[in-house]
């Protein structure tokens, strides 16, 4: 602690020091008894000022700084009068500059003429109970001490150390307080005494005693029992409890210089020091005639006495906290009984030097925690001295500026609590003239506000009875409610229309209802017996890269045949001769021309291999007229209308080598249906190209798993209904295509083309599987978006599979669009008849019930039969309708409200009249 104040005088450290400690840690004790008389002693370098400990007034107090530099002034014998002193403490930095300079010539006449050129003393300021800084009574003081002490050490004209003890739990507002912005402070923390420091404590004065030659024992066996009850009792008050039991000692049996294990017994020990000191204060008090007899009177007294007058509740921390009051504050009938706690040493008496005013206060906080009965009360006064210490505050700052009304803080709940504290006279005693015309003006603005709200309400409830008969659907004329209905009606006609139509903005929001189905559908479709043979990173990294000889494309058919597979579907389009193949490489160096597309021996090995095995290769869209039909047909069996005039077509199609095709069992396309935002929602099983009908890939690798040998689709006027294999029907829109329900892509189940090549799988895995092999490299696999996200085409061709074989593809039956035509005529035309005979209520309750009854038509439909029933669109109707009838009903209100304002005025003019 010294060499920090030492840095301070060398410039070196900030000159706001704070000692930091607990309630009873010793901060008062160390600073008073401690520190100040060191530095004293050092007066070459340091001047401190007699204590100031702030109370309710921190510069006018009796002890605040005005009465400090009195005492120090007249310790110097400098002739200020106190009148002089406060009025340059008024005047601020400026006007107490000079004050301290003289304070300082005086101390530095007294140094040797060989010193003269020592640096100049500090002047050390040291504020004791710095929490009392932040109490509401003196609140404004204790701002005005900091605001000037934080001008005066800006400068070192002169210079000066600030000292300040404070409570941890009170740091804070030290700490934060708008006063100090700017000012760094160091802070020393105050720990708890070790237990070998407590026996010092109590064996020290004996020892110091015996260094002038007198004698007076404490018998070790007291020692060892006050160590053991200060370890026992563990609290943060052991030092103030041993200071007081000490003192309780010497005064009761010190007078034979000897102090014994039975003078501690008798006098209740630690423990029970405080509470049988105050038994001995109310049993001295029975021969006391101002007093009553009665034990429950006496202590009612003494609560009267003590709260708040020497106790109250810290607001900010909510822990009981010590006052000091003039004793002519304390009630006349307490008085009596609060001077036997002052005997017992419970209470401390003060005389101010300046007014000779008598002050009081506990002798510590200690009192506070370790009395029981007084803890109780004040948990019980809690919430009422908590209001006292808010009202007080607040009337502090409603004075401070200007009374103004928007700093009236007490209303609402805040009010009604101090409305309780009103009902305490002893505790009404505390207001003083500003927190009685702060509570009054407080009263008074909410009274007004009342009676304001009461004649805004009064007000509020005449209009709406006026505007409620205005506005009803009843007192709209006829006329309105037809004029209305046709426009429903009309509105109505439009929209089926527009639906037939079906412009882009419609399809957009279909599209949405739909999505919105999937993402909450929480049953993903099942695997079916298929997998994907995956041309991966790892598999190109150990193969090589793409693409690959047709030979090793024979190899994995050779592979998947072996084990079993049931059938085998290429997501890949082998167009050309394999240019991998040995001949190809050496015709590149050969000067003879080559021989255009004539198959290589490597194709040769794949066609062998496909012979071998149950191969589906793909079919690819072109936007150019095909150069001829593939090689291997798909026959189709039609019943009903020609499907053709309703499928959706290709101009014409990338066929495979011819060598290829007649080796492979069918061939199927690879192409999906767009929507206008670019994802795939619905995939068509057949398409209609320049050459006939070509099946899709999964519908094709299907025929070839069923054993079937064509494909039957049923079709009536308004399009396809079903296509069919043997004891398998898929329903369809009119279009032929699937609505498939996606899953989110998951890569756990591909078989990678290495571990197939280097026979880590088993035949479990291959056998009796329709076998899908494409690619899910990076940068190599084609992608395709759908409602569930991003998925790899071979992927999308297998989640189609598992949707056929689960049977949980979705429907989009030919139908759906009536059905969505008569549920939008249907509540539209509801709604026109129900305007006509109901009111608003009714009307827009059972507008948004319709909308919510065809959201779970829609719902119901999608769960029980997987059918997607369109709801946006006749939801969309609605709401245009209720809105038209909003704006209908606005013109009407305001008709009404014209003609009832009319007869409103001619009501007030015939009254007035």
């Amino acid at each position: 602690m010294l060499d920090r104040i030492r840095g301070i005088k060398d410039g070196v450290s900030l000159p706001w020091l704070v000692l930091l400690g607990a309630s009873g840690a010793g901060k008062s004790s160390f600073l008073r008894a401690g520190l100040l008389p060191r530095l004293r002693r050092d007066d070459r370098n340091y001047i401190p000022l007699p204590v100031i400990r702030p109370g309710r007034g921190a510069i006018h107090g009796d002890t605040g700084l005005a009465r400090s530099l009195e005492s120090a002034v007249a310790a110097c014998e400098l002739s200020r009068p106190y009148l002089e002193v406060r009025e340059a403490v008024e005047a601020g930095a400026a006007g107490l500059r000079p004050l301290l300079r003289a304070l300082l010539v005086r101390a530095r006449e007294a140094l040797v003429a060989e010193e003269a050129g020592v640096k100049a003393p500090l002047l050390v300021f040291a504020i004791d109970q710095g929490e009392e800084l932040f109490l509401a009574e003196g609140a404004a003081e204790g701002a005005a001490l900091l605001e000037l002490l934080r001008e005066l050490s800006s400068v070192d004209d002169p210079a000066i150390l600030v000292l300040i003890a404070i409570r941890s739990d009170a740091y804070e507002q030290l700490q934060t307080t708008k006063h100090l912005e700017g000012i760094s402070q160091q802070t020393v923390s105050l720990t708890p005494m070790p237990r070998g420091a407590y026996q010092a404590v109590i064996e020290g004065p004996a020892t110091r005693l015996k260094e002038i030659g007198r004698s007076f024992v404490i018998e070790p066996a007291l020692t060892q029992a006050l160590l053991a009850d200060i370890d026992e009792g563990g609290t943060r008050d052991a030092l103030p409890l041993l200071s007081f039991t000490l003192e309780r000692l010497y005064l009761e049996y010190g007078a034979q210089d000897r102090l014994t294990l039975s003078d501690y017994d008798a006098l209740g020990r630690i423990t029970g020091s405080i509470e049988a000191a105050i038994e001995r204060a109310l049993r001295a008090a029975d021969t006391d005639s101002r007093i009553p007899r009665d034990r429950d009177a006496r202590l009612a007294l003494l609560r009267r006495g003590l709260i708040p007058w020497l106790a109250g509740i810290d607001p900010d921390t909510g822990s009981a906290r010590r006052q000091r009051a003039r004793l002519s504050e304390i009630p006349d009938e307490a008085r009596p009984l609060i001077d036997y706690l002052v005997e017992e040493r419970l209470l401390s008496i003060d005389v101010s030097e300046g007014t000779g005013e008598r002050t009081i206060e506990a002798a510590h906080e200690a009192l506070l925690r370790q009395w029981g009965l007084l803890k109780g009360w004040l948990e019980e006064d809690f919430g009422v001295l908590a209001s006292l210490e808010s009202v007080k505050r607040a009337a502090r700052d409603w004075a401070a500026n200007d009374r103004r009304e928007d700093w009236l803080a007490h209303r609402g709940s805040r009010l009604e609590d101090v409305e309780r504290l009103l009902l305490r006279p002893d505790l009404v005693s505390k207001l003083d003239t500003t927190d009685r015309e702060y509570l009054a003006s407080c009263t008074n603005k909410v009274t007004a506000e009342r009676k304001i709200k009461l004649q805004e309400e009064q007000e509020r409830r005449r209009l709406e009875s006026t505007l409620a008969e205005a506005t009803s659907l009843p007192t709209l004329r006829l006329r309105s409610k037809l004029l209305y209905s046709a426009v429903v009606l009309l509105l109505t006609a439009a929209a089926l229309l527009l639906r037939v139509y079906d412009p882009w903005f419609v399809q957009t929001a279909r599209n949405f209802a739909f999505d919105t189905y999937q993402q909450f559908d929480s049953e993903p479709v099942p695997q079916g017996p298929t997998r994907i043979v995956a041309i991966d990173d790892e598999s190109l990294g150990r193969i090589g890269q793409w693409p690959w000889p047709r030979s090793v494309m024979s190899d994995i058919v050779n592979a998947l045949a072996g084990k079993g597979a049931a059938v085998i579907g290429l997501d890949s389009i082998l167009a050309e001769p394999d240019r991998m193949s040995p001949e190809r490489i050496a015709g590149t160096w050969s000067r003879e021309p080559r021989s255009g597309l004539s198959p290589s021996a490597n194709d040769r090995a794949l066609a062998v291999a496909m012979q071998s095995a149950k191969v589906v290769l793909a079919l690819g869209p072109s936007p150019v007229k095909s150069s001829g039909p593939p090689s291997r047909l798909t026959e189709f069996v039609s019943v009903g209308e020609d499907p053709a005039t309703h499928l959706f077509s290709i101009p014409g199609t990338v066929k495979n080598l011819d060598i290829l095709e007649l080796a492979a069992k069918g061939v199927g396309s690879t192409n999906g249906r767009f929507d206008l935002d670019g994802l795939i929602r619905r995939v068509p099983l057949v398409w209609k190209t320049d050459w006939g009908l070509a099946p899709s890939l999964p519908l094709e690798m299907l025929r070839i798993f069923n054993g079937d040998k064509f494909i039957l689709i049923r079709s009536d006027a308004v399009g396809v209904e079903q296509i069919g294999l043997k004891g398998i029907h898929i329903s369809t829109d009119e279009h032929g295509a699937v609505f498939p329900r996606f899953r989110v892509s998951d890569r756990q189940s591909d078989i990678p083309v290495w571990k197939l090549m280097a026979g880590e799988i088993g035949e479990e895995d291959i056998k009796d599987r329709m076998i899908l092999i494409g690619a899910t490299a990076t940068g190599l696999a084609s992608v395709v978006q759908t409602s569930k996200g991003a998925l790899y085409s071979v992927d999308f061709y297998r989640q189609i599979l598992d949707n056929i074989l689960s049977g949980r593809l979705l429907w989009r039956p030919s139908f759906a669009i009536a059905i969505e035509l008569i549920m939008t005529a249907l509540s539209a035309g509801a709604l026109a008849l129900l305007l006509l005979n109901r009111d608003l209520v009714s009307f827009l309750v059972v507008a948004f019930g319709m909308e919510g009854l065809i959201l779970a038509i829609g719902e119901f439909a999608y769960r029980q039969y997987s059918m997607l029933i369109d709801v946006s669109y006749p939801i969309a109707i609605l709401l245009i309708i209720s809105l038209v009838f909003l704006v209908f009903l606005y013109v009407a209100i305001a008709a009404n409200r014209r003609r009832a304002s009319l007869e409103m005025k001619r009501s007030s003019t015939h009254r007035a009249a």
